[in-house]
């Protein structure tokens, strides 16, 4: 007597299945409140002092704060500080800085450098000694939830640190490549966090925030119409951020209210030109003004998408080469 073929499993019988073998559902993480996102921009990010104490006016109290290299700096004194709602101490403390003692642009200065450390052309004396007025040195002691963003430089990925020496990871962030030493932390190389994450999005939905502000001050302070090394480079780097930040706000606007405050490379290049520290933050107050006023909807709430201070140029039209 012939055997029976063996009846198959029916598709319901095998997603039955599934779902009985399946891993339990991820729970969606509570939302912590607003977060706040800082980007990096070297000297420019004393112009998130303006913009952040226009949004201070406003009643914005972030629950929580991300900060990538100068943005990292800035979210540091800011997670510690929560109380100087107006920024008075990191005003000061921008106003005080002296970046000629930081990049010192002196041909033969960097040369030396560059042949001796071999690594970088600068060191990162004048941080630490800015970043020990944070006390305890520890991102837990901070009174709201301080995420600092840095790259790890063996194997590529980004790394946010929310625990830990809040001096070390802050100097991570801000290691440009090149520009400053590599820090090492648990073993590992990290570097500028800019390389992975300028403006980490991503981390502020992650953490489940239903509400976004983040301040890019990254727009490029040089001409479009490169024609220097330097130039060419820098503006070859701000559009990979430019896209990268775009890019993200895009594909993760669905999931969160994101408003995002961005100065235009007009903008910026205008203020890039000022030398004094202290007008640059009087006219990061008058352009944080000017944003947040942009910002705001009819009931005083923050529009979700882009603000700027001037508009997005046109992508180019295709021309034949030659």
């Amino acid at each position: 007597m012939s055997r029976l073929p063996r009846p198959r499993l029916t598709d319901t019988v095998r997603r039955l299945l599934r779902r009985r073998n399946a891993p339990p559902p991820v729970p969606e993480p509570e939302d912590p409140g607003p977060v706040l996102v800082l980007s990096g921009g070297a000297r420019m990010g004393a112009v998130q002092v303006g913009i952040l104490r226009a949004l201070s006016a406003t009643g914005f109290r972030p629950a929580a704060v991300i900060g990538t290299s100068a943005g990292a700096f800035n979210a540091a004194f800011l997670a510690f500080h929560p109380e100087d709602t107006e920024y008075r101490e990191l005003r000061a403390i921008w106003e005080a800085l002296k970046f000629h003692r930081i990049f010192n642009r002196n041909p033969l200065f960097m040369a030396y450098n560059a042949a001796i450390r071999r690594d970088r052309v600068y060191d990162n004396r004048e941080l630490r000694l800015l970043l020990q007025r944070l006390q305890p040195d520890d991102i837990g002691a901070a009174k709201i939830p301080l995420y600092v963003v840095a790259t790890n430089l063996n194997t590529g990925e980004k790394t946010v640190f929310s625990h830990g020496p809040v001096s070390q990871a802050v100097l991570a962030s801000a290691a440009i490549p090149g520009f400053f030493p590599p820090v090492e932390i648990g073993g590992e190389l990290y570097v500028d966090g800019a390389v992975t994450a300028n403006l980490d999005l991503e981390t502020a939905v992650a953490l489940g925030a239903r509400r976004v502000v983040a301040i890019d001050v990254s727009a490029s302070v040089v001409p479009t119409q490169a024609r220097t090394i330097g130039a060419v480079l820098a503006r070859s780097l701000e559009i990979v951020l430019q896209n990268r930040t775009f890019g993200a706000l895009e594909r993760l606007q669905p999931r969160a209210h994101i408003t995002l405050l961005r100065p235009g490379p007009l903008t910026m290049r205008r203020l890039s030109g000022i030398a004094s520290m202290r007008e640059l933050l009087d006219e990061a107050d008058r352009l944080g003004e000017e944003l947040v006023a942009k910002a705001l909807d009819p009931q005083g709430g923050l529009l979700s998408g882009l603000v700027s201070t001037e508009p997005l140029p046109a992508l180019p039209a295709l021309v034949p080469a030659g």
